[in-house]
């Protein structure tokens, strides 16, 4: 390689470095910013906090989609117990069923009738 292809190539491969080392600092000190719970990210001009999160250390957060399907017609999509899929009338958000668990003694139970000869 020549001399003005290694003073070229220098200058940018330490730019490469630096800007790998200042991503993995700054996420390692905002990782341990909130591990510490610092109050002042609510504030700094750095970083848009947009949501703030209550849960014991450990907890999952999933993000939950809409339930309000496009171009639905007004019904909702909503997930039943064992997996079947209803769509509810908007007129009925306020009263969405909750699921009922069936237990044997709300099953109607059918008595056999026993006919006895006539004597």
């Amino acid at each position: 390689m020549s001399p003005a292809g290694i003073l070229i190539s220098i200058p940018i491969l330490a730019a490469i470095v630096w800007m790998i080392w200042y991503y993995v600092d700054g996420n390692r000190k905002l990782n341990s910013r909130l591990i510490e719970g610092d109050l002042a990210l609510l504030d700094s001009s750095q970083y848009n906090v947009s949501e703030v999160l209550r849960a014991p250390a450990g907890s999952r957060i999933d993000e939950l989609q809409s339930p309000v399907m496009a171009n639905s017609g007004g019904f909702i999509k909503q997930q039943l117990p064992d997996g079947r899929v209803a769509l509810i009338p908007m007129s009925m958000v306020s009263q969405i069923p909750r699921p009922v668990l069936e237990t044997t003694h709300n099953i109607p139970q059918h008595r056999e009738q026993k006919i006895e000869p006539e004597q």
